[in-house]
């Protein structure tokens, strides 16, 4: 019997799944330092313990970590460990919000609409495109989801978009993009680093 509840089987974790292929780690931003510990460990030296058990495991595990959180706010603040930071920001993707990307709009709803056999309007279309998007691709494919269900299910219309409005005035606030921080800390390293 195992330590959880249910833990009646030897199951694999998501680490032993994933052994010799990558591991997407969503959501860095609110990961336990005590997570992170765990992660480091296995990142420096492939070695991890499943969960009730003693015994070492080996993994040979490529990761891709993801967050939209203010990283370097985190490492002010000590909810992101130094030392991980360094082992996992070498080789940083920066991806701008949706509405730095107008243009990627179009192209998403119709390929996720092409799924459902949904069309469009392009007066829709010209709606999502003028808004911000605050919630990035989330949102967008929650109201394109949204206009599937509620509105006319073979033609989406305008009206058939709840997108809030006053939500698209997002003002930009004091705190850069933590990636591209991160970017430009790597292109531009201070003297000593």
């Amino acid at each position: 019997k195992g330590s959880f509840t249910s833990a009646d089987k030897d199951g694999k974790g998501c680490f032993e799944a994933a052994d010799g292929t990558t591991l997407f780690m969503d959501e860095l931003g609110v990961a336990p330092l005590s997570l992170q510990t765990m992660l480091l460990t296995v990142l420096e030296t492939g070695i991890y313990k499943k969960v009730g058990d003693d015994k070492e495991h080996h993994v040979d595990v490529r990761f891709i970590f993801a967050t939209n959180a203010d990283i370097q706010r985190m490492l002010r603040e000590g909810s992101l460990r130094s030392d991980f930071y360094y082992r996992i920001y070498d080789n940083v993707i920066h991806m701008p919000p949706l509405r730095s990307r107008r243009e990627d709009i179009r192209g998403m709803v119709l390929s996720y609409l092409e799924k459902e056999s949904v069309l469009i309007s392009e007066d829709a279309i010209e709606r999502l495109q003028e808004y911000d998007w605050p919630g990035n691709i989330r949102e967008l494919e929650n109201s394109i989801e949204r206009a599937c269900v509620l509105g006319k299910p073979a033609l989406i219309q305008t009206e058939d978009l709840r997108i809030n409005s006053n939500a698209s005035s997002v003002q930009k606030n004091d705190t850069q993009d933590s990636f591209d921080e991160i970017a430009d800390e790597i292109a531009n390293p201070a003297d000593g680093d």
